[in-house]
This record gives C-alpha cells, sequence and structure tokens, in this order.
C-alpha cells in the first residue's frame, strides 16, 4: 500500500486566485510523491509564496497580520489555519448547483467543508480514491496535523454501484448529509469508493481511467470478494497511519457492509483494527428477487452470455448518458427505474432534489458483482464468487477442529453437478457490530443477521426502506444520532 499523491483545497483556492501563475507553468511533470499528501507538492508551495509575494502590501493589515488570500487567522494553540467564515449555500443555491458539480470533492467543498483527496494503492494494484473531512464546517484540512489526531477516524463505505458522493449531495444541507454530520460532531471522516466506480478506476498498470473501463482485466478482479480483500484493509491501515490511532471506525451502507461482514469474517487484522462496524441497511443475504422481470432477465443473460458480448463493467451508459441528457430528465429516468426494479416508493425526498440525489448517484461497477450479488440471492449463502476456494485461501480466526471440517466439506449448490465453497464465517467476527434494517427495507432481512450474528445489536426503523437512510430529511433524528452515540462510546475507549 502505497499513497500516489493528495492535495488540500487550501493550495488549490491559492494557485486558482493567483494572477502570476503563468511563471510556473513551464515546469516539467514530476510523479507525486508521499510528500505530497502531506504538505502539497513544491509546485503548489511555490505558487502559494508567488501569491503572497503578488499582494498588496502597501495595505495597513489589522492586527499586524499581514492578509494572505484564502487564509484568515492563525490559530496558534494548533498551528492550523481556519477558512474564512463563509455563508452557506442554501436550500435553493443546492438544487441549482449541486448537480452541475462534478465529484465528492466538489460537493464537500461546495457546503464549506475541507476536503482531502487521497489516493491508496491495494496490494493488487487498484488505486482506490479516498475524501477525508477532517474538521467541521469553515475548518482547516489537517496535511500538516502532526499525528496522533485529535478527532477520532471514520470511514464511511458506500453501497452497490454507488459512490462516495451520495453522502454529501442532498440539498437538505449540513443535517442532511450523514458525512457531515459526522464531520460535526466531531469525527475525522473518510469517504471510500470500492474499485471499479468512478473515483477509484485506475490501476498500477492502467493509469487511466479510460484504460481501465475497456480493459476485462481490469474488470475480472473486480468483485466483493477482492472488495473485502484488499480494499477494506488497505484503507484500513491508510487511515490508521495517517491518523496515527491504532483503530477505526466504519459506517458502511447496503453492500458496504457486506464487504465488511467477509473481511471480518477472516481477518484477524481487521478485527483488532475495526472498533466498531455499523451497518446501515445491512447486506449479508438479500430476499429472494420478487420482480419478474429482473427474474427472466438474470436467466437469459448469465454470465457466459456477458461476458461473450464483451460486457464487463455494469450500465456504462448511465455514465455516458449522465453528461448528454439534462439533468432533471436524467434524475427522472434514474428515480422510475428504481422503483420499478426494486419496488422501492422513493418518496421521502423533495421532487425538486432529484436533480442533486440521482446525478451523484451512480459510481459504475462490474458485470461480476452483479452476478455475485444475483448467486447469493437466489442460493441464500454468502459464499465467495464462481465456487472459488472460500474464502481466497485465506486462514481462518483461530479455526477449531469442527470449523475446520465444516469449512472443507463441499456444500451442494442449485447446480446438481458441481459444488461450491462454505459460506463466510461470520460467526468468526469479534468486532462490536450495530446494524440499523428497515422495516420496509426488501434488501435487509433482520432474521438472517439474528442467525449470522447473534452478538449484533439491531434495531429496525419504522416506515424506512433502502435508500431512506442516505437521504430522509429527517435520518439524523431516526437514526444518525444513534449511530454517532454508538461510535462515540466505542472510539472514547480506544487508546491512540
Amino acid at each position: 500500500m502505497s499513497v500516489i499523491g493528495g492535495r488540500g483545497s487550501i493550495n488549490d483556492e491559492l494557485i486558482n486566485g493567483c494572477d502570476v501563475k503563468a511563471m510556473i507553468t513551464g515546469m516539467p511533470e514530476r510523479k507525486p510523491s508521499i510528500a505530497d499528501s502531506a504538505y502539497g507538492s513544491s509546485e503548489d508551495l511555490l505558487s502559494t509564496s508567488l501569491d503572497y509575494l503578488a499582494s498588496d502590501l502597501s495595505a495597513e493589515p489589522e492586527n499586524d497580520v499581514i492578509a494572505c488570500p484564502g487564509w484568515s487567522s492563525l490559530d496558534e494553540e494548533e498551528g492550523l489555519f481556519d477558512f474564512e467564515a463563509e455563508a452557506v449555500p442554501t436550500e435553493e443555491d443546492a438544487v441549482r448547483q449541486i448537480p452541475l458539480l462534478k465529484d465528492t470533492k466538489e460537493l464537500i467543498e461546495f457546503w464549506k467543508y475541507p476536503c482531502e483527496h487521497h489516493i491508496v494503492e491495494t496490494r493488487d494494484g487498484f488505486m482506490l480514491g479516498l475524501y477525508r473531512i477532517p474538521n467541521p464546517q469553515h475548518g482547516p484540512t489537517a496535511f500538516s496535523a502532526i499525528p496522533p489526531y485529535e478527532r477520532p477516524p471514520v470511514i464511511i463505505w458506500h453501497g452497490l454501484y454507488i459512490q462516495s458522493a451520495a453522502f454529501v449531495s442532498s440539498p437538505a444541507g449540513p443535517t442532511g448529509n450523514l458525512a457531515f454530520v459526522l464531520a460535526d460532531a466531531g469525527f475525522d471522516v473518510w469517504l471510500a469508493n470500492s474499485r471499479g466506480t468512478v473515483s477509484s478506476r485506475r490501476h498500477r498498470h492502467w493509469q487511466s481511467p479510460e484504460e481501465a473501463m475497456f480493459h476485462s482485466q481490469y474488470w475480472k478482479y473486480v468483485g466483493l470478494d477482492e472488495m473485502a480483500k484488499f480494499d477494506v484493509p488497505a484503507v484500513v491501515n491508510y487511515v490508521c497511519e495517517t491518523t496515527g490511532w491504532n483503530k477505526v471506525a466504519y459506517l458502511g451502507y447496503s453492500q458496504g457492509t457486506a464487504q465488511m461482514f467477509m473481511s471480518l469474517s477472516v481477518s484477524e487484522e481487521m478485527n483488532e483494527k475495526v472498533a466498531i462496524f455499523v451497518g446501515l441497511a445491512p447486506a449479508l443475504k438479500p430476499k429472494p428477487i420478487s420482480n419478474e422481470t429482473i427474474n427472466a432477465l438474470t436467466r437469459r443473460f448469465t454470465p457466459s452470455v456477458l461476458y461473450g458480448l464483451g460486457i464487463w463493467s455494469f450500465l456504462p451508459p448511465a455514465e455516458w448518458l449522465r453528461p448528454m441528457l439534462p439533468s432533471d430528465m436524467y434524475a427522472q429516468i434514474v428515480h422510475n427505474a428504481l422503483i420499478i426494479l426494486t419496488g422501492w416508493s422513493c418518496d421521502k425526498w423533495k421532487r425538486s432534489w432529484w436533480p442533486a440525489l440521482y446525478m451523484h448517484l451512480f459510481g459504475g461497477g462490474s458485470v461480476r458483482n452483479v452476478v455475485h450479488w444475483f448467486r447469493i440471492i437466489t442460493e441464500q449463502t454468502f459464499t465467495p464468487y464462481e465456487h472459488e476456494i472460500a474464502p481466497h485461501h485465506l486462514r481462518l480466526i483461530s479455526p477449531t477442529q469442527e470449523e475446520q471440517q465444516r469449512t472443507t466439506t463441499a456444500i451442494q449448490t442449485f447446480a446438481p453437478k458441481r459444488t461450491g465453497p462454505c459460506s463466510y464465517p461470520t460467526h468468526h467476527i469479534k468486532t462490536r457490530v450495530d446494524l440499523f434494517c428497515g422495516a420496509e427495507d426488501t434488501i435487509s432481512d433482520p432474521d438472517v443477521f439474528k442467525t449470522a450474528l447473534p452478538k449484533a445489536s439491531i434495531k429496525i426503523i419504522d416506515n424506512y426502506q433502502h435508500m431512506d437512510f442516505l437521504w430522509d430529511p429527517a435520518a439524523k433524528e431516526a437514526v444518525w444520532n444513534d449511530v454517532i452515540s454508538a461510535i462515540r462510546e466505542t472510539m472514547d475507549l480506544v487508546n491512540v
């Protein structure tokens, strides 16, 4: 695992607002280094110096402090700068501007929160994009902070085919976006993106997202099992190293919970480094699909058919159409598709919010992932993909002789002539687990969790469907306050 790069929004502001930046445009390109993640590159530092020199030094500053563009007052105790207090956008501003924003970083900065972009390389070479909110609204970034960082780290991980932007795109404002609520509650928030999503579509062998997008060898390893084996440990270890904390809190949504169930089932290291695992709309063995159209499609378009047609990424037209269609039209299509395919009502958020929410929802992914989920659903077994030796040849956590016998026994599947691996041993999970399930969720099944995770805390939220955990304007009172209490209670006991 290594850092490829990452720059704070403050340096970007200085460079963008500087008239003399052309003085350094002739500098040769250089590869980002580990130092860039902490301090910004040498070009950033030089540009900042030029900005300072170009400022009006003749004006008389107040309190003998020379004004520098992009910065406000110096915090003498922490040695960090604060953002100038700017007016927070209104709901009307958000409805109008959010559909036009490019990525998670722009969304975070739109709401006047500090943002850092980090890139982590997994052991198998995939590059994952992380977005960090180290402080509350109008606060500073933490590139120069000396670890251990004082705020407890919380990793938030998205669900199937969506991306981290979903946690910061609601026009409801700071109290209506989970990531901001956690940042304002005193946590160091890290928004992760799984391999294959638009923010993590790079590899050491395919450096550009465009190259990876059309390469079958890239998509071949974009699956739940790799997310559990490589992505989760890479991000957890990186956050621990960067912040100086020896444990983190992990908050997963939908598929973001499934990959953590897998990782904790087989990795003793993750059980030691994840202090608490909170699951919103958790997914382990989803309820059987009731939509006959989807059932018919899954029977007709088997993995061999899809791969034979050269289809490796899932629904690439959804990405291509997004910049081509008017935002309101695109949002209407996505909204209708969710209702038709899932049966969810999606009625807790305003109609005027649709473009802001849906333009940043879809993050992309692999066909393999959807095939894996259909197998989990049809077989009702939480097993690795394509009948591999379970799970990825990783050693189980202190297995007893009885458990060793059970895990090496072939398990009959729906295919009469084939045998598959054992299910992921979720009963080996030692980390504290708190799950929040919607009473009307067609994916989360509380009875499954009671059997698979007998020690887990399970709370049922009345009148909640799958996506309500993301965007319900009342989610803070209905769910998130309890999430914050659970994380704070656990992280207060962690020795940094």
